[in-house]
């Protein structure tokens, strides 16, 4: 009988050594530097997909509309044999379908009573976004189904505390194209929420594909600063690729309420409500492009834009560029602060990072040695942390995605397994 209690008691020390080295093995990481990122890891919130048009489906002008169980994510004319679609990473590329009518739309479902098509461009009355006006048919968003959002550091290129707040940016892009699937103007929605630094930070975007001259003009932006030389339409002048430079002081956005340091990280300070920006691009004017050449949705690629915090415009001007990892910097960055402090973009593919720069080619970028980054972009909008508390401590599953990909909805959850709400703003 003793020989059994001492085997049953070896038993329970063993079982509870056993469980506290699972515990430990388990333990969710409590700041980036525990997290183990592989140099294949993109850092993105969404997947880019290609949708085929049915092979028995000829190509017309009549519109089709690209969609999965909960969202639209296209609609316009059937001219192509395929159609680009980014969504989010955690939805199922598998249930995208093309169809004829938007099933979240009922009166888009066959013609109209007539048939009729009251200016002409050849899609008809219940299927065009504007029935009257021949220049203009279809509006798309992006994000499709609400606000994504943007988060930085701005210590770049040293490391910062992974808060993710020194300045917090929800967008949506609001794309107008008429029958042809040529871009009309283009609606951007910029809605600043915070700024968790004592930095007077800007914010431009960068669209890649295109031309500052296939813009007719800009408005809605925020820009008194004599550092940004911005030309007569609106863009930013000496630039290759189109820039538009949102705002160059975020606390000429956001009013500080006094006290601390920064605005709306800190539920101790007062809160100031979120200030929203309208900032439109005019492609076309009366049916005539801005450049000659008319920009089609592809040639956008809205998805593919380049949104930069400009750090410390008061106090450094405007070369220092922070950017989403795998990003690349424009004309007007200065490329002094590559590969100093933590930064370790990697120009291995050519001799500099000038050269590099020039061909817009970089092999890593704004990224640590360790592949943490400097800012984040969300599909959808993204709670962010309170002041001083890294993204690791709020979002429990954050290191299994960052890790492994895993959990690709770690933002998305509302219950205590996926968020520690006491560290999220």
């Amino acid at each position: 009988m003793k020989k059994f209690g001492l085997l049953l008691l070896a038993i329970g020390v063993l079982f509870a050594a056993c469980n506290k080295d699972d515990n430990q093995v388990n333990m969710t990481p409590e700041k980036m530097e525990d997290i183990n990122v592989s140099d294949d890891f993109d850092w993105k919130t969404t997947s880019e997909t290609t949708v085929n048009l049915p092979k028995d489906r000829e190509l017309d002008s009549s519109a089709i509309y690209i969609v999965d169980d909960e969202r639209l994510y296209y609609k316009g004319p059937a001219i192509r044999d395929n159609y680009p679609v980014v969504i989010p990473s955690y939805a199922d590329a598998g249930k995208l379908k093309v169809m004829d009518y938007n099933p979240f739309d009922p009166s888009t479902q066959g013609q109209d009573k007539k048939g009729n098509d009251s200016d002409g461009d050849g899609i008809k009355n219940n299927k065009d976004d504007f029935p009257n006006d021949p220049n203009k048919a279809f509006i798309n968003y992006h994000p499709a189904s609400g606000y994504g959002t943007l988060a930085y550091e701005d210590l770049w290129p040293s490391k910062g505390d992974y808060d993710f707040n020194d300045m917090v940016l929800d967008y949506q892009f609001e794309t107008v194209t008429n029958a042809n699937d040529y871009v009309v103007e283009v609606n951007a929605e910029i809605v600043v929420r915070a700024a968790g630094a004592g930095y007077h930070n800007g914010f431009a975007i960068e669209f890649p594909f295109l031309d500052p001259n296939d813009v007719h003009n800009v408005t809605g932006y925020q820009v008194n600063d004599p550092v940004f030389n911005i030309a007569a339409n609106g863009t930013e002048a000496n630039q290759t690729n189109l820039n538009v430079v949102v705002f160059d002081d975020i606390y000429d956005v956001l009013q500080h309420p006094g006290g601390g340091t920064g605005i709306n990280v800190d539920h101790s300070m007062t809160y100031v409500q979120p200030e929203t920006l309208q900032v439109s691009m005019e492609f076309m004017q009366n049916g005539q492009p801005a450049g000659g050449s008319p920009v089609s949705t592809w040639d956008l690629s809205i998805w593919s834009f380049n949104p930069y915090l400009i750090a410390n415009v008061s106090g450094e001007g405007r070369g220092r560029e922070v950017h989403l990892p795998g990003q690349t910097p424009t004309d007007l960055a200065d490329l002094s602060y590559f590969n100093t402090n933590d930064d370790d973009t990697d120009n291995s593919v050519y001799n500099s990072i000038q050269q590099a720069q020039n061909s817009k080619v970089f092999a890593k970028s704004y990224e640590t040695e360790d592949n943490y980054p400097w800012a984040l972009s969300f599909y959808d909008s993204f709670d962010y942390m309170i002041e001083k508390n890294s993204i690791v401590k709020g979002y429990l599953k954050f290191y299994k995605w960052a890790e492994n990909g895993s959990n690709p909805n770690w933002y998305k959850i509302d219950n205590s397994s996926f968020k520690d709400y006491q560290y999220i703003y």
